[in-house]
């Protein structure tokens, strides 16, 4: 054993004889030579580096240490040439033995430079040492190494790590002391790390600064560290109020606010943290009043060392107590109170949203976010903030000084605000509220004559190290060996977001709201989300160069959690968005459109990481709705386009979620509307229009419609199609619309009709296609496109279904199915009485006549055979005609002209089929005399224009003379023509109320062609002024006819109600008239009496 120093001067000599003594002593003791030699090598170190000496005043070794090294590391040359010295077993005794301890101390001493040294020892080759060192070695190492930070120079108290702890987050810590935390995470996975950083808390004294930036690096860089840290914070408040113990407790509140510190990304704020644990009935500290105790004692002692916003979080969200116990609480809080007061903080001046776990910002800027985050709100729920009008009652200074002037700054108003302002108007000082209109009146002047100075002072500085750090994220994603620094990085992009985004945190935003496709955004929040998106679209592009989608690395799902910690900023994306699909879709490269396809995958997979909304809907569900929106997404072949790039994608990414159905990772609303695209567009994934190399391609529309579909199988075949290349070309023109009625017709005839009806189809019925595509009709009549669209399918049904008819004589009238759904359809809302239900009903009552002038003739009237002859049946369109049509017109005795045409024109069609043409038309007009009148009476109305149509069309169909009711009809006319211009008597067959009915609407054709508009306006003023002496002699006749009905006992209306003893006219009369003009009846019989008199004379006959 080499300990006389005459032997460390004359190794050569010795130096076998050391080799023999080493080899006799391990031979002796058990062990190997190598350990025997390591061992007493560290001895002789730790020897001269304990000799005594004033290195304040000298270097690190005197003269005598650097003689007594120089002999040791001769003798160790020796001894390795003699095999008895092993290097790698000595470094493992150099650090069992602690040597390092005097190494690190003195490493300190030079600040960064030993630091900077130290880290450098951390660098190991694998491949070099794979073969020489066991992983558990390697593992241990690790774990005295980190041991060794945390414990090093444990001279900070709590209260130094409460004061300074802002101060400590990922972004504000030494790069060197980071890059030191993340070279152990390389071998040592998170629960490891969590696990011994648990163990070291309560074993050893540790330097909180150390242990605070490690648990920063752990989460940013760690995946599992939240659920880690959630679970170790869990079990500290176990022990801390099991066993009271103090240590525990205080831990629990410094872990969870550095990991706070943060963001969402990487944890939960402090607020709901605190919230979460304290804030139940059922939390640890409710136990018993010891342990609230034991809790308020803490927080009691913190008062003096705690920042305001901490504070504000115990004061505002404090712990769950009961009632007996509510002093000890108040205790608590009006010592808070006072800790505020003393460093000026004034709850009241607090911001209705501020961000509690944040450094405060300026008041005034806090006000305006307010203000904005108020109008979200309403514009999400349609309601004034509760939080508004509790600060107008409860805060009153806040909502005076702070909140209103910020509300009342003079702007543009818009509609929608101009409600949310009269909303809170009774809330406002009336002489403020009056100012502010005025001033907001001015800026409308003033932007309307384009005198507005624009504000373009962005926030440049902000914005320009935002773009740096941006930058700076594009080489860590195409280097797969440095995905592990996309975690760091992307903190300090959150940290560069949050001084541009003036609402940058996730606590600061009280809902996420979604704006509208025309909303324009503010030009530095603009100017941020254009350089978020492009920084992701050009690194979506860079990362597929090098790595296919599955091999990327977690970057683009960080990338949208540490967005979505934004709230602001995500707001600002989405608006943007919105407004590149629904603007400037044409314009977007192919770039940007798979980068934004991306971004919507990755979105939709974080979608639990934004905070949701006050209403009970998801925010990006509202999104995607609009986003999907035809009236946004209007250009298809983008939209076809960000579809299959953002499906192609979630193939890739996630191949093992697509073998059995279609994953969730891909928002729902794209898919469907991929299923509606695909289809309209591609006559290739129809099966039309193959070529003959491409018969045996499965058909994509059904495999994408199937809901275990191959999804993968069926993307991969779209491509090898040649129109669906030729499709997403950007020369490509929109779908036409003839595209849109083939498209339409093959969905009909190809999938629906033949189709099963378990699968959705009708088994072949034409009769239910048709019900189920007139409903379709009804429902979607906005859609002016669509509609035309699918009444060319009824028309193509009804003329199936009418030959299924013809071939089926004894089934019901092909006709009988479409008024059956015009009853269902207008019997849903006879009862209601509202205004805004008549108008619907009325509506739906437009669609019904524009289907039915859309139907073929023959299917209106069908001719039937009946006792030997052929005859022609309207029944259920007289039924329609006496229960629906007449009370819709405007006239009360008359059908449209279209419908009275369209009518006439199926009669002489129909009649083509039967036998006798001439006697199946006069059958069908005597009965429609006494079963539909209202069909003559719109004859008389109509005639001048349809007599000359059915004059052709009888000629052509049939020939020959007219009918006898037809030429009835012509007779009636031409001599009530005669009775007008000659003064001839009108003596004509037929009955006296068609008569009357030619007479009448004859009269208003004639006086509306020879009189002007105004003339004939005066007439009808003339005629309902009250003044004249006609019109009072027509007000003393209705009085007295009311008197003397009133003398009998009976009431005067009951003379105009129908009864059985009624004759011919009276009923034709109410079978012509609509309901409302019988309701008139009773006011009308005075006003045509040419003697009041007689009137009155008549009544007392009828009733003595």
């Amino acid at each position: 054993r080499p300990e006389s120093s005459q032997a460390e001067k004359a190794p050569e000599c010795k130096g076998t004889f050391v080799a023999s003594a080493l080899r006799a002593q391990a031979f002796h003791l058990g062990l190997p030579v190598g350990v025997v030699t390591a061992r007493a090598a560290v001895s002789r170190i730790q020897q001269i580096c304990q000799i005594s000496v004033d290195r304040a005043k000298g270097a690190v070794l005197n003269p005598d240490q650097r003689e007594g090294l120089t002999c040791l590391l001769s003798t160790l040359k020796k001894l390795l040439e003699e095999n008895c010295f092993c290097r790698s077993l000595f470094s493992k005794e150099f650090w069992e033995q602690q040597v390092t301890r005097g190494v690190f101390s003195e490493m300190y001493t030079v600040a960064d430079t030993g630091l900077l040294f130290f880290v450098r020892l951390l660098a190991f080759d694998v491949p070099r040492y794979r073969t020489r060192l066991m992983p558990e070695s390697i593992e241990r190492f690790y774990i005295h190494t980190l041991t060794k930070v945390l414990t090093y120079k444990p001279q900070l108290r709590v209260s130094d790590a409460i004061r300074f702890q802002g101060n400590w987050s990922f972004v504000k810590t030494s790069p060197l002391l980071t890059d030191l935390h993340r070279k152990l995470f390389v071998v040592l996975d998170a629960a490891r790390l969590t696990a011994h950083i648990k163990l070291v808390l309560e074993s050893q004294e540790v330097n909180w600064h150390h242990v605070l930036t490690c648990v920063s690096c752990l989460v940013i860089c760690q995946a599992e560290a939240q659920r880690l840290l959630k679970d170790l914070l869990s079990h500290l408040l176990t022990q801390a109020f099991t066993h009271y113990e103090l240590e525990c407790l205080i831990t629990s509140f410094l872990i969870a606010r550095q990991a706070a510190l943060e963001g969402p990304m990487a944890f939960m704020s402090y607020t709901e943290w605190f919230k979460t644990t304290y804030g139940s009935a059922s939390s640890c500290h409710n136990s018993s009043k010891k342990s609230l105790v034991f809790l308020l004692k803490l927080l009691s002692d913190l008062v003096p060392f705690e920042s305001p916003q901490y504070l504000k979080v115990h004061i505002l969200h404090p712990p769950f107590v009961q009632t007996k116990n509510r002093p000890l609480l108040m205790e608590y809080i009006s010592l808070a109170k006072t800790r505020l007061a003393d460093m000026k903080v004034s709850i009241e001046d607090m911001g209705l949203y501020e961000d509690l776990s944040a450094e405060p910002d300026k008041k005034q800027s806090q006000a305006q976010q307010d203000v904005e985050k108020a109008v979200q709100i309403f514009q999400t729920t349609g309601k004034i903030p509760a939080s508004v009008m509790e600060a107008s009652i409860f805060r009153r200074p806040y909502f005076a000084s702070r909140f209103l002037p910020a509300l009342l700054a003079p702007r543009v108003v818009c509609i929608f605000l101009q409600i949310y302002f009269m909303g809170v108007e009774q809330k406002i000082p009336a002489n403020l509220y009056g100012a502010y209109a005025e001033a907001c009146e001015q800026e409308r002047i003033q932007s309307l004559e384009g005198r507005k100075v624009m504000d373009v002072s962005l926030h440049e500085e902000p914005l320009l190290r935002l773009k740096s750090a941006l930058w700076d994220l594009r080489p860590l994603v195409t280097d797969s060996s440095r995905y592990s620094d996309v975690s760091s990085q992307l903190a300090v992009i959150s940290d560069r977001l949050s001084d541009v985004m003036r609402n940058g945190s996730a606590e600061e935003a009280p809902a996420l709201s979604i704006q509208s496709p025309g909303a324009l955004l503010q030009s530095h929040d603009q100017a941020a989300a254009d350089l978020l998106l492009t920084c992701f679209c050009h690194c979506v592009m860079a990362a597929s160069r090098t790595n296919p989608p599955d091999r990327q690395g977690p970057w683009p799902s960080l990338y949208v959690k540490m967005l979505c910690g934004h709230r602001s900023a995500v707001a600002a994306v989405l608006g943007r968005l919105l407004q590149l699909f629904c603007d400037q879709a044409p314009f977007l490269k192919d770039a940007h459109i798979v980068g934004l396809a991306v971004f919507a995958i990755h979105l939709h997979e974080c979608q639990t990481a934004l905070p949701i909304a006050y209403t009970s809907e998801h925010p990006l569900e509202k999104f995607w709705e609009t986003f999907m929106n035809p009236k946004c997404s209007n250009t298809m072949l983008v939209c076809l386009r960000f579809c299959i790039s953002a499906v192609c994608y979630a193939l890739c990414r996630f191949p093992s979620l697509f073998q059995d159905a279609a994953s969730g990772s891909i928002p729902p609303l794209v898919l469907r509307k991929l299923q509606h695209l695909v289809p309209r567009l591609i006559q290739e994934a129809r099966g039309e229009g193959l070529r003959e190399e491409e018969v045996d391609t499965p058909l994509v529309w059904r495999a994408l419609s199937l809901p275990n579909a191959a999804w993968k199988e069926s993307a991969i075949t779209l491509w090898h199609q040649s129109h669906f290349q030729e499709v997403l070309r950007r020369d490509s023109s929109q779908v036409k619309n003839e595209a849109g009625c083939d498209y339409q017709r093959w969905a009909m005839n190809q999938v629906y009709l033949p189709g099963s009806s378990s699968s959705g189809g009708c088994d072949g019925d034409v009769r239910r296609a048709c019900s189920v595509i007139v409903n379709a009709v009804m429902d979607f009549s906005n859609s002016v496109l669509s509609c035309f669209f699918l009444i060319a399918l009824v028309q193509e049904a009804a003329c199936d279904l009418l030959m299924v008819g013809h071939q089926r004589p004894g089934r019901v009238s092909p006709a009988h199915v479409f008024f059956q759904i015009f009853h269902e359809r207008l019997a849903s809302s006879d009862s209601n009485l509202e205004l805004s239900a008549g108008l619907r009903r009325q509506g739906e009552l437009e669609m019904c006549c524009r289907i039915l002038l859309g139907l073929p003739p023959l299917l209106l009237i069908t001719a039937h055979p009946d006792r030997g002859r052929d005859t022609l049946q309207p029944d259920d369109f007289y039924r329609f005609v006496n229960e629906e049509l007449k009370n819709c017109g405007p006239r009360g005795c008359a059908l449209p002209y279209n419908i009275i045409a369209h009518f006439f024109k199926a009669v002489l069609t129909s009649c083509s089929q039967c036998v006798d043409p001439v006697a199946a038309v006069n059958t069908l007009l005597l009965v429609s005399r006494s079963t539909c009148p209202v069909v003559l009476s719109s004859a008389a109305l109509w005639w001048p224009q349809i007599c000359p149509a059915l004059r052709c069309q009888w000629d052509r169909v049939v020939g020959g003379a007219l009918p006898e009711e037809l030429v009835v009809l012509q007779e009636i006319q031409a001599a009530v023509d005669s009775c007008l211009s000659h003064g001839l008597p009108l003596c004509v067959t037929g009955p006296p109320w068609l008569q009357a009915a030619f007479l009448h609407f004859t009269v208003q054709r004639k006086i509306s062609a020879q009189k002007t508009i105004p003339e004939c306006l005066a007439n009808t003023s003339a005629t309902s002024t009250p003044d004249g002496a006609e019109s009072k002699t027509m007000q003393e006749t209705c009085l007295r006819i009311i008197h003397c009905l009133d003398e009998r006992g009976d009431g005067w209306v009951c003379v105009f109600q129908p009864t059985e003893q009624n004759e011919e006219p009276v009923t034709s009369l109410r079978r012509v008239a609509s309901e409302e003009f019988i309701k008139l009846l009773p006011f009308d019989s005075v006003c045509i009496s040419p003697k009041p008199g007689l009137v009155e004379g008549q009544v007392r006959e009828t009733l003595i």
